[in-house]
């Protein structure tokens, strides 16, 4: 096989592998090469090839926000239709807003505030109910999260199950949130990336090494701090989408949550507190190729999970969609 043919062909299977475990390692790509068939070089050609035609974006870590401390609120605001433009575009701007839509429904935008406090939270919060005149404010935090959303590249990190708000915070170190914050970028394409990302902190005056960044990533995945490298591809794009909310009891949520995530359609999968009358909340945000498929798929989705009829949101429009970075300098 000539050489371009072989590198084409390395394509598909490193990025089934990527996707499925990146290994934390000094030299991870000459892992990913052994464990098909190839060298380092190829992996790393072929890794750049996926990122120029866009399969590939971005390779980051993914974590779990509530071993961080940070709190998942989700929001609902009823707006008149004359001020929607005016609210999506306040919500849209704002950092700690990580998802965004606008719904067929009462509550007619939802979206996603992401922050390491309540304070901080109420700081996101307020200033839009004040600017916008608001009253009617639906404010439902996470209870557990079974699947999380995609970021702005179509990034998701995998289902597991989740800790909600039992979760037990971990502290970082100055040095360990320098390092969280450089692995949520794009980790660089390098035979020793995981060195070049421990170069970067001693420029930055840390005192640390490549055996240190590798032995602290390895020590978040034992505690479930870090959930992995996550690998992204291009971003769901067009067709229809919902959000469908199904009353569950509370002894079913956890097998519900399990069911609904497993399947590719639903991109977002958590309980909320009961807030409309529902014994027990469990949402799921769904995608289909038409409105019509997505009736089927809500269908489906129900008879496999054993679930009855849920409540349906149509989505109008997506606002924001865009990856949280924690610890940033300015939170």
């Amino acid at each position: 096989m000539d050489p371009d043919a072989r590198l084409a062909d390395a394509g598909a299977p490193v990025l089934d592998h990527i996707r499925a475990s990146f290994p934390i390692a000094a030299r991870p790509f000459d892992v990913l090469g052994h464990r098909i068939g190839r060298t380092e070089a190829e992996v790393l050609s072929a890794v750049r090839s996926l990122k120029a035609t866009g399969d590939l974006g971005r390779l980051a870590a993914s974590f779990d926000g509530a071993r961080l401390g940070y709190l998942s609120t989700i929001v609902g605001l009823s707006i008149g239709e004359d001020r929607t433009l005016e609210a999506a575009a306040l919500i849209a701007e704002h950092p700690a807003v990580t998802l965004a839509y606008e719904h067929e429904d009462l509550y007619n935008l939802w979206f996603t505030v992401l922050a390491p406090s309540q304070a901080r939270t109420r700081a996101v919060l307020d200033p839009i109910a004040e600017h916008l005149d608001v009253h009617d404010i639906l404010e439902v935090p996470a209870e557990r999260v079974f699947k999380a959303a995609p970021d702005v590249r179509g990034l998701a990190a995998s289902v597991s199950p989740s800790r909600g708000r039992s979760a037990e915070p971990i502290t970082f170190s100055r040095e360990e949130k320098a390092l969280a914050r450089l692995v949520q970028a794009d980790l660089p394409l390098a035979e020793h990336p995981f060195g070049a990302l421990a170069s970067t902190l001693e420029e930055c005056g840390y005192d640390v090494d490549e055996a240190w960044v590798l032995d602290t990533l390895a020590g978040w995945q034992d505690k479930q701090v870090l959930q992995g490298f996550r690998a992204s591809g291009r971003p769901h794009l067009g067709g229809a989408s919902a959000l469908a909310i199904w009353d569950v009891p509370e002894a079913d949520v956890a097998s519900a949550g399990a069911s609904l995530s497993a399947c590719e359609d639903v991109t977002q999968c958590y309980q909320r507190p009961r807030t409309l009358g529902e014994t027990a909340a469990v949402c799921a945000v769904v995608h289909a190729a038409s409105r019509a498929e997505l009736g089927e798929c809500v269908e489906r989705l129900q008879g496999l999970a054993g679930l009855s009829a849920p409540r349906v949101l149509h989505t109008v429009r997506e606002i924001k969609r865009a990856p949280m970075t924690y610890f940033a300098e300015a939170q």
